[in-house]
C-alpha cells in the first residue's frame, strides 16, 4: 500500500471517528427512557372496550387483536380451547425434541384462553395451522419412538394429526 493511500484511509478513518458521536447523539435517546421497557400494547380500533371495572380500571388485558367471525357449524368454545390445547402441547414437544424438561400440562392453555379465545381472536384456519406445528413437534419426537398409551408418544403420527385437525370442527363446505 502506498504512503498516499494509507494517509487517505486513515484520514477518513478519523472523520468518521469524530462525526459518529454526533450523529449517534441526535438518532438514539439514552438518557430519557429505559430501553429494557417493553412497549405498550395499544388495544386495536376495531376492537371493543371490555373488562372495564368500577374504578375505571380493568379486569381483562386489552384486546390486542380483530375479533374473527365463526362459522355457526362450529362450536367456537370447543375448538379454541383445543387450539389452546395444541398450542400448549406443540410447546411442549418442542421442549422435548430440544431436550429440555416441557412446562407442566395446561400451563400455557390457560393463559392462551385468556389472551386469545376470550376476545374471539382464534379462527377455524389458525386451528388447524396450530395443528400443522403440532404435528411437526410430535414427528420431532415420536417419528422413531415406540407408541404406547402410557408413554409421551400415544398414538401414531397419522393418528394424532386426525384427532388434532377433528377438534377444530367439521370442514366448511
Amino acid at each position: 500500500m502506498t504512503t498516499r493511500a494509507y494517509l487517505s484511509k486513515a484520514f477518513a478513518g478519523v472523520i468518521v471517528a469524530a462525526l459518529l458521536p454526533l450523529a449517534c447523539g441526535s438518532l438514539i435517546d439514552f438518557n430519557d427512557r429505559p430501553l429494557t421497557d417493553n412497549p405498550p400494547v395499544k388495544q386495536d380500533a376495531g376492537a371493543p372496550d371490555v373488562g372495564a371495572n368500577d374504578d375505571g380500571g380493568s379486569d381483562v388485558p386489552p384486546v390486542t387483536c380483530r375479533a374473527v367471525t365463526v362459522d355457526p357449524a362450529v362450536d367456537y368454545e370447543a375448538m379454541c380451547r383445543h387450539y389452546c390445547d395444541t398450542l400448549d402441547e406443540t410447546s411442549r414437544y418442542l421442549s422435548l425434541a430440544q431436550g429440555r424438561t416441557p412446562a407442566p400440562v395446561g400451563a400455557l392453555s390457560a393463559m392462551c384462553y385468556e389472551l386469545r379465545c376470550v376476545p374471539r381472536c382464534v379462527d377455524q384456519a389458525l386451528c388447524w395451522t396450530q395443528c400443522e406445528a403440532a404435528g411437526t413437534q410430535y414427528s420431532a419426537v415420536c417419528g422413531t419412538a415406540e407408541i404406547a398409551p402410557d408413554t409421551v408418544c400415544p398414538v401414531s403420527l397419522e393418528d394424532h394429526a386426525a384427532a388434532c385437525r377433528a377438534g377444530c370442527g367439521p370442514v366448511p363446505k
